[in-house]
């Protein structure tokens, strides 16, 4: 097959700031909704083929999965930042050390992460409270997720590599193939063969892996001062201190929060099945008002990140001015056309009545708010894109551990099982009065000017 995607970098310390951040988010948006679409494609076909256990399952499966990527995604945000700031910088040397180091990381990690997931997953799933008629396809699509997380690891982090260089395009071609792959496989290994979960799970990790092969070509092919290569690896001590300074945080931010979740849904699994389902499709439904939220604000981490880079300091503000403004409307559109059509939406995924009167109550309860949540997110996406990485994981760490699970088991035991899910809006509101105040005193300022000896990492030998 021939590549022949013109590599398309968005150079964000110049031009019009609302144009570029748009030029930005929205093939990222599209992108995105793509992946989601693969994810829901699962969820519908279970749902309709195989019924409330099976579709309680692969959502339940998720979840486990999900620390492990999450905690890699944390990492692939330093990542884009070093990468964003390096090519605002115009260092092109110091771009493709801070790529070797990550693929090598990634390749060495990999092996680890299949083995130790093979044989944990039976112990999670059981510490997870799965139902009894739902364990049997959650073990196998999570172990089917473990033995191909390689696959998914590989293109989140080459797709943050393309972003932190502006190119957002490229990332959405390989989810478009990647997401018509994963429909025909879904079809044909859970319609056709019968194959449930497991359908599911291969279906799934085909299609990443199919994603992850085809960056790869494409990075080589289009940016060969980048080349990603497999042997032999390149590991650069001083790339990886830096990587992990400004990308540790974030790993271990999104790891515990995937963490979270899955305790959380050890508490929705507590209420039976149906409202285990219930909420799952709830989680994929709300899905869609998170990427538009998360589109604009990989804008905003992205025009950050190069224009600390290039020193421009002057256009922050109005950058993060533009990236808020936009996914705000972003958020509320997209949280009326949930709301409004809810219990039409959770019949397509199944028409137990239980599972839909669950699913919606859920939604009621959080998503009308989200909102809180766009405003607290593009501002720790904002500081985290000028390297202050910090108060953004405190501000994460107290919304979920400190506030969200304990008012969720709080509001499950004194009120009705469905009152937990407002868990979300109390957890939201406690994280932005962490990081307002920190943004409004301006002292994240002190990271805008990149020490010099840092600009460039020196080259080995140096």
């Amino acid at each position: 097959m021939r590549l022949s995607l013109k590599p398309k970098t968005l150079n964000m310390t110049e031009g019009n700031i609302f144009k570029l951040i748009v030029s930005f988010a929205i093939p990222l948006l599209i992108g995105s909704l793509f992946q989601l679409l693969y994810n829901v494609v699962d969820s519908l076909v279970i749902g309709n083929f195989e019924g409330s256990a099976a579709l309680a399952a692969v959502g339940i499966g998720h979840y486990p999965q999900n620390i492990v990527v999450n905690f890699f995604l944390g990492l692939g945000t330093g990542v884009t930042v070093l990468v964003s700031q390096f090519f605002g910088a115009a260092d092109e040397r110091s771009v493709k050390k801070v790529i070797d180091t990550a693929n090598t990381l990634i390749l060495a990690a990999s092996p680890i992460l299949m083995v130790g997931g093979y044989f944990l997953t039976a112990p999670i799933l059981r510490g997870m409270n799965t139902p009894d008629d739902s364990f049997a396809e959650a073990y196998a699509y999570l172990v089917v997720l473990f033995l191909g997380i390689a696959g998914t690891l590989g293109y989140n982090l080459n797709a943050g590599i393309l972003r932190g260089m502006g190119d957002s395009i490229s990332p959405l071609i390989f989810l478009i193939i990647a997401c018509g792959i994963n429909i025909v496989l879904d079809l044909l290994f859970i319609g056709w063969f019968g194959w449930s979960c497991l359908g599911a799970g291969l279906a799934t990790i085909i299609a990443q892996w199919c994603s992850w092969i085809f960056s790869i070509l494409f990075i080589n092919k289009k940016y060969p001062q980048y080349k990603i290569r497999i042997w032999p690896l390149a590991f650069h001590k001083d790339v990886f201190g830096r990587m992990m300074k400004i990308g540790l945080p974030l790993a271990f931010n999104s790891g515990l929060f995937a963490l979270g979740h899955t305790m959380l849904s050890s508490l929705v699994n507590s209420h039976g099945t149906a409202f285990a389902a219930g909420y799952n499709v709830c989680s994929k439904l709300d899905s869609i008002t998170w990427l538009g939220l998360s589109s604009f604000a990989s804008a905003v981490t992205t025009f950050a990140g190069q224009n600390v880079g290039a020193g421009k300091n002057d256009r922050l503000m109005e950058g993060l001015k533009k990236g808020m403004l936009l996914a705000l409307l972003t958020t509320v559109v997209t949280s009326l056309a949930l709301v409004l059509p809810a219990p039409w939406l959770f019949s397509l995924f199944d028409n137990n009545p239980a599972v839909i009167a669950a699913g919606t109550a859920a939604m009621y309860r959080f998503e009308p708010l989200y909102v809180i949540y766009a405003f607290f997110y593009v501002l720790t996406c904002f500081l985290n894109g000028v390297g202050d990485v910090k108060i953004p994981f405190i501000a994460n760490l107290v919304l979920f551990w400190a506030i969200r699970l304990p008012a969720a088991y709080a509001l499950s035991y004194f009120f009705r099982p469905e009152d937990l899910f407002f868990c979300y809006p109390i957890s939201w509101v406690g994280g932005l009065a962490i990081v307002l105040p920190y943004f409004l005193s301006g002292k994240w300022k002190r990271f805008l000017v990149l020490p010099k000896e840092k600009e460039t990492i020196p080259a080995d030998g140096e």
